[in-house]
């Protein structure tokens, strides 16, 4: 399936034409943070980063790389936590 189907093409609107909220908290429960931490890494309130879960708003474009970079870090410093052990 071509992801094109779920992007739009302003810059302005959605990133995806999917909910993501599902996704978003799976991804969050496993890595066994809470949104307050998870939203501070991406930069963003809780209370945003609440509301991308309900599906009560929808990251954009922007706010996806940073979501992605910020579990990306989260990924690293976990992996960097787990190996001083």
């Amino acid at each position: 399936m071509s992801m094109g189907k779920y992007l739009h093409k302003n810059k302005n609107t959605a990133f995806v034409d999917y909910p993501c909220g599902d996704f978003l908290k799976e991804v969050r429960k496993s890595l066994k943070l809470s949104q307050a931490v998870i939203a501070q890494d991406i930069g963003i309130s809780q209370i945003a980063y609440s509301g991308w879960e309900r599906g009560a708003r929808v990251p954009r474009r922007k706010e996806y790389q940073r979501i992605v970079a910020g579990l990306d870090h989260v990924e690293e410093q976990k992996t960097l936590s787990l190996s001083e052990l």
